[in-house]
């Protein structure tokens, strides 16, 4: 009986018989019982929400609360009716008609409020239990605001005058001759801020004029100096000469060492004319689209900046 059952089932409807959907008899498949109302007349059903037009009581009763020190809650709660956005939005208008402006009303902190915040801040107490003792009505926003910039070291003024002669002199007295760092040279100099100092530093005296400090001497010893002249009349650049040296310093700081020594013997220039082979290998050279770097390692002890302006020379010779 139950299989003649289950057949009859699957014969008229096998798709819901397989997903376990058994029809129920007297109910069509996608339609309800109950019926539902439009969502338009369920609204049109509502009574219509009217702007209330402002009254002059309750403009003053809002700028008085204002005044007084009341917050926009506050004086919503003491408006029925009115939401706190529309009692900012007039009261803004009504205290700019009060006062003549069109400024917003800020109210400037006391030294009372500064004491009372760092004092409630050091024993612990959150922003907004600060903001409920203060005699003012504060948003505990703005009260963290107060705190941080309290918190905040006062700057010196900073000069905007001229740099005297005298400042000159103590400026490169104590980078040069006593070699102190930047920081402390700036605290020798009150109002002046140290990217001022770092300016006037570099406009009175040029880099290739400048004396070289103690720190960088002591790195570079005889043994380095003698390595790097060797490697200078091989024609190798102050960048590679720095990779190859066992110290942590700058190519600038070898080149000028490098040119200081040279000036303390002048024997120990040696100034080579070009001759007339070496012209017109730098024209073959060049003329295969060899750069000069390259080129320098062809030619020994000219480097790269001597060959560049060298051909420059050349090609501003006239023809005969």
């Amino acid at each position: 009986m139950l299989h003649s059952f289950f057949s009859q089932v699957l014969q008229r409807s096998p798709k819901t018989a397989v997903y376990g959907i058994w029809p129920v008899p007297g109910v069509v498949r996608g339609t309800s019982t109950t019926t539902k109302q439009p969502l338009l007349q369920e609204c049109s059903d509502k009574p219509r929400r009217r702007c209330r037009p402002w009254t002059q009581q309750e403009d003053d009763l809002l700028v008085d609360l204002r005044l007084s020190g009341h917050h926009w809650n506050e004086a919503a709660a003491k408006l029925p009716g009115r939401s706190v956005g529309s009692c900012v939005e007039r009261g803004r208008r009504a205290l700019a008609d009060r006062l003549g402006d069109s400024r917003r009303l800020y109210k400037v902190w006391s030294a009372e409020e500064d004491a009372i915040i760092a004092r409630l801040r050091q024993e612990g107490y959150s922003w907004l239990r600060i903001a409920d003792e203060l005699p003012q009505s504060r948003n505990p926003a703005a009260v963290y605001v107060r705190w941080s910039k309290l918190q905040r070291p006062e700057k010196a003024p900073q000069l905007k005058v001229p740099f005297t002669k005298e400042e000159d002199a103590r400026l490169c007295r104590l980078r040069e001759n006593e070699d102190l760092s930047w920081l402390e040279i700036t605290k020798q100099f009150p109002g002046r801020s140290c990217g001022s100092l770092k300016n006037r530093y570099t406009a009175i005296i040029p880099p290739a004029k400048r004396v070289w400090k103690r720190r960088a001497q002591s790195k570079l010893t005889e043994s380095h100096m003698d390595q790097v002249a060797k490697l200078r009349e091989a024609g190798l650049s102050w960048r590679a000469i720095a990779e190859r040296l066992d110290v942590d310093i700058s190519p600038a700081a070898i080149a000028y060492k490098y040119a200081h020594l040279r000036s303390k013997n002048p024997g120990s220039r040696k100034y080579r004319r070009f001759s007339e082979e070496e012209d017109n290998l730098i024209r073959q050279l060049r003329a295969a689209g060899m750069g000069w770097q390259l080129m320098s390692r062809y030619i020994p002890g000219r480097g790269a900046n001597t060959l560049q302006y060298r051909f420059e020379l050349i090609k501003r010779r006239p023809k005969n």
